[in-house]
């Protein structure tokens, strides 16, 4: 995603500081100001800011549990690759943009990073075909195809 749309959705989303950003994407705001810098975030960011407007928008205990980035074991992650029809380590690499050793090590050490879960409400809410806008000022985030 271009910085530019991150940063109107992040507006958008009441995140204005890079540390209410970082804090709220679980990256360090260094990170915000690379990808600032840069001009583009990494390809999980759509996804997951879809997933944050979705979890947004449900306002229940769930959703705020999965919003302060709560930790999946190896079996939870499984659980939602089978529900979302991911076969394999290569397969979520492939949805997430990252490479098949990240995903690798994070299966082998049972250790996943907390966005994950928020990345997978987003994409089950591509996957059901309902619109990605955000919640307010109706900017929309265009997702790439799932792969």
């Amino acid at each position: 995603m271009q910085y530019e749309l991150f940063d109107k959705w992040c507006t958008t989303a009441g995140l204005i500081t890079d540390g209410q950003r970082a804090a709220a994407l679980f990256v360090t705001p260094m990170t915000i100001r690379n990808w600032r810098r840069k001009g583009s975030t990494p390809f999980y960011i759509t996804t997951f800011c879809i997933g944050y407007n979705a979890l947004l928008v449900r306002n229940d205990k769930e959703a705020s549990e999965v919003l302060a980035g709560r930790r999946l074991s190896a079996a939870e992650v499984r659980d939602w690759m089978s529900r979302l029809g991911l076969e394999n380590g290569k397969e979520l690499s492939r949805a997430l943009g990252m490479t098949k050793q990240a995903v690798s090590l994070w299966f082998r050490q049972d250790q996943f990073p907390r966005w994950i879960e928020v990345a997978f409400h987003g994409m089950k809410r591509r996957r059901s075909g309902r619109p990605q806008a955000v919640v307010q000022q109706n900017i929309c985030i265009k997702s790439a195809p799932d792969m």
